[in-house]
């Protein structure tokens, strides 16, 4: 009996152990499969922002000017994209107050990352946000942040979509 017990208990470790370790789970590994299933065949665009993404065919560059960073501006779909790299990213903090707020850490091309989602009623306007902030490996200052406002859910989810495959320079 205590024989059998020392194998239950050293099978029960041993899976816990593998578990533990296992990095994804079999949903965010089904997740990340039909995401990367989806975006295979989107296009690629590159920023001035030292990244790239892709997005469906139909994305559209708009002329931006920063002051002190680089930004970017692009329209996909109902979505309006801002994005930037430098000191100056926003650090997403001052969110989480928003209706629908959620918030989850990533890994973007092998960088710490910060997603967050969140309903938005500014200007009458009730829009679907979503936001990354991707933190620099090098510079522990510096940061590339990408923000969209979509005007439905579906838009916030294809931003999200766009956000994993954020590659950078």
């Amino acid at each position: 009996m205590a024989l059998t017990l020392r194998n239950s208990l050293t099978s029960l470790l041993v899976l816990c152990l593998t578990a533990c370790a296992g990095g994804e789970s079999a949903s965010e590994a089904t997740t990340a499969d039909q995401r990367a299933a989806k975006t295979a065949s989107w296009s690629s665009f590159s920023t001035p922002c030292s990244f790239t993404f892709r997005a469906p065919a139909g994305a559209v560059e708009h002329p931006a000017q920063g002051v002190d960073s680089c930004v970017t501006n692009w329209t996909v779909g109902d979505c309006e994209f801002f994005g930037g790299s430098g000191w100056f990213s926003d650090p997403l903090t001052s969110y989480s107050g928003e209706p629908q707020y959620s918030s989850e850490v990533l890994r973007i091309d092998g960088h710490d990352a910060k997603l967050i989602r969140f309903r938005s009623a500014a200007d009458a306007q009730v829009s679907f946000d979503a936001a990354i902030r991707i933190a620099s490996n090098e510079d522990p200052d510096g940061a590339t942040s990408f923000y969209a406002k979509c005007r439905s859910a579906q838009g916030q989810t294809t931003a999200v979509d766009i956000f994993t495959t954020i590659e950078l320079d």
